[in-house]
């Protein structure tokens, strides 16, 4: 994953008060190469930042909630709909 999108680490940063790992990465968009960085905090993403075309596209989370119960139905596939499970490759 770290060659095929061109991952690099770029330092820490705190984000909603946790300690993020930064990193750069370079991701195909319509064909042309963006860079952008993204914050990670135990695994997940909690941010990330692309410049496409001149515009800055940013997705981040606005609230961590740890410990918050999830009720059962979020988890509950609907009728008709199968799970496969798909490891990735390295």
């Amino acid at each position: 994953m770290k060659q095929k999108y061109q991952i690099e680490e770029k330092g820490n940063e705190q984000l909603l008060g946790k300690d993020c790992k930064l990193y750069g990465v370079t991701v195909t968009v319509q064909g042309q190469n963006v860079k952008g960085t993204v914050w990670v905090w135990q695994g997940l993403p909690l941010k990330s930042s692309m410049n496409i075309a001149g515009n800055t596209v940013v997705e981040e989370v606005i609230e961590i909630r740890e410990g918050a119960e999830i009720p059962k139905e979020k988890f509950e596939l609907p009728e008709g709909i199968n799970f496969v499970e798909v490891k990735p490759q390295m």
